[in-house]
């Protein structure tokens, strides 16, 4: 069995290796092991949804204030089911850990919620493939081998149903690298690699030569990852300081910790003809819903509702997690809802046409880039260029970032991107 993370990467697998080697997703194993246990099986993308809203229909609350609590339910349950918790406690650490606005109202309908989903099991949704057979020690087929590819980017469900795969007649091969954890705001474990490494009998076999960056591109992560090094194969490359904007052309990566610098750049190549996009469209909505929400008739009002949106978050998590001062700039969703209004104070700066900015919004940021790829490290994992330029690298020196456990990590897979050319660029 070997466990890829997308169809994509199944599809391409498939093609590749023997017949005898089976290739599925982990969520495609999980809802096997559902339907041999039980054979109808409805996929329902909105089930805590549902359930969530049945539960507050009981309350004295208006509609738009259930489907405004409605989201924030299914969103942390969905994180409770990455982490394999359950109770209050539990459902009030997560909403902290994830930056999710839980009030005691949302604690309690979440807990309810998952409780209620955990009985309703002819309807799934798409990480109940994953958490049900993990939590409940789901039969699974027997594999002589087991491999699983990205090891650190499991979440604890995700681990818990490879575990459930491993007995003590079969083999199982971990592949990953703990320096490319980056996922830890999305729900994955970021102790998953080291969690597989100590297992029972477990060897751990490096895998240090890297055969897509120059030499020279290696050297500037050595004092990140000391063990690294180039194929013998490995052309010099080339390592650029001093890179101006104009050096960007067609099929370059741009590649920048935060959102609006990149958007920044975007305007400016389009501007002077050059093709470019940001990668990313779904935040791209979240942004333009910001913006819907606000309900501004022109900027400076825009401007207010923004800076009001800032602080009332603010005033939440210290009132009800009890976070203070500088602490509150490290919060997930502080850095998020920052990085979402810095990037609509850029396209401000550029026009004061709220139906610009929202047609803008709509074009910039897409998943089918041409031309100049812009994009967050985060979005640009398991991606290559001849050419990557790092925009603003001293982002990663601010102290919000100094404070960032995987800003290491995110240096270091910013920088290997580059298979020719990794070239600093500001603006």
């Amino acid at each position: 069995m070997f466990l890829a993370f997308s169809k994509a990467n199944v599809e391409d697998l498939t093609k590749r290796v023997p017949s005898y080697v089976k290739v599925s997703t982990l969520h495609s194993l999980g809802l096997n092991a559902i339907k041999a246990k039980q054979k109808f099986v409805k996929v329902d993308s909105n089930k805590c949804i549902d359930i969530a809203t049945n539960i507050l229909k009981s309350s004295n609350l208006q509609p738009t204030a259930i489907r405004g609590l409605v989201t924030k339910v299914a969103n942390l349950v969905g994180y409770m089911k990455f982490d394999l918790v359950s109770t209050f406690t539990e459902a009030q650490s997560t909403a902290i850990k994830y930056g999710i606005e839980a009030s005691e109202l949302v604690l309690e309908t979440a807990v309810e919620t998952l409780k209620l989903s955990n009985l309703t099991t002819k309807i799934i949704d798409f990480n109940d493939m994953v958490y049900l057979p993990a939590k409940n020690n789901l039969k699974l087929d027997y594999f002589d081998i087991i491999f699983v590819d990205e090891a650190q980017d499991l979440n604890k469900a995700q681990q818990q149903l490879v575990t459930n795969l491993i007995t003590p007649n079969n083999r199982f091969i971990a592949v990953g690298d703990p320096n490319q954890a980056i996922y830890g705001w999305a729900g994955v474990d970021n102790e998953s690699f080291f969690n597989f490494k100590n297992f029972p009998n477990v060897v751990e076999l490096p895998l240090s030569v890297n055969f897509r960056c120059g030499k020279r591109i290696l050297e500037t992560v050595k004092h990140l990852v000391p063990q690294i090094e180039a194929s013998e194969m490995a052309i010099e490359g080339t390592v650029n300081y001093d890179a101006k904007i104009e050096d960007i052309k067609q099929k370059d990566f741009v590649l920048c910790r935060n959102t609006a610098p990149l958007v920044k750049l975007c305007l400016y190549l389009i501007k002077n003809k050059i093709k470019a996009n940001v990668k990313g469209a779904n935040y791209g909505k979240d942004i333009l819903s910001l913006l819907t929400k606000s309900k501004a008739s022109n900027t400076h009002e825009l401007e207010i509702y923004l800076a009001q949106t800032l602080q009332d978050k603010k005033d939440f998590l210290s009132k009800n997690y009890g976070i203070k001062n500088e602490s509150l700039n490290n919060c997930p969703s502080v850095i998020e809802l920052n990085d979402k209004i810095d990037v609509i104070k850029t396209f401000i700066t550029e026009s004061d046409n709220l139906e610009y900015i929202r047609q803008s919004l709509t074009d910039i940021f897409s998943d089918n880039c041409e031309g100049v790829i812009l994009s967050t490290i985060h979005r640009a994992k398991g991606l290559e260029a001849k050419n990557v330029f790092i925009l603003n690298n001293n982002l990663f020196e601010s102290e919000i970032a100094k404070k960032d456990k995987q800003n290491d990590n995110l240096i270091y897979v910013a920088y290997t991107r580059a298979k020719e050319t990794l070239n600093f660029v500001t603006m």
